[in-house]
């Protein structure tokens, strides 16, 4: 037996130690979660983006080769006409209303389930490469 060793001083950790680290552990996840999910989100964001700008390319395809976006051998404008999700189901891409469908076109993501809490809302491109987004904000979301 140990001469002079008290006996507190070989227990375990006190209750007041556990929750002083309990405390901190949560204050810290209650910073780092917002943006946590904002990071995430902003991820997603990508896959909209990249998708449309295949959706573009497609489109501009169509017009090189019938003189017009609006094509019915146009493979992409059908889709796009009909609403086609995005790789990850986070966004829904569709071609949206313009004045002349033949020699213009907007295709819009809209965000879907989880996607939807993005700050950016819908995202829209057009056949001049204008990017926008539903809160006029495009050089944050873009």
């Amino acid at each position: 037996m140990l001469v002079g060793t008290s006996r507190r001083s070989v227990r375990g950790i006190t209750l007041i130690e556990l929750m002083i680290t309990v405390a901190i552990v949560g204050i810290l996840t209650a910073i780092a979660y917002p943006n946590y999910r904002q990071y995430v989100l902003r991820g997603n964001r990508t896959e909209a983006k990249t998708a449309m700008m295949q959706a573009s390319q497609d489109l501009e395809k169509c017009f090189t080769r019938y003189g017009r976006y609006n094509h019915d051998d146009c493979v992409a404008f059908g889709r796009l006409r009909a609403g086609v999700n995005s790789a990850g189901d986070r966004y829904q891409l569709s071609f949206a209303a313009v004045d002349d469908p033949t020699v213009q076109y907007s295709i819009q993501a809209q965000p879907r389930a989880a996607q939807a809490q993005d700050v950016c809302g819908t995202l829209t491109l057009d056949q001049t490469g204008r990017r926008g987004d539903s809160i006029n904000d495009a050089a944050k979301c873009w």
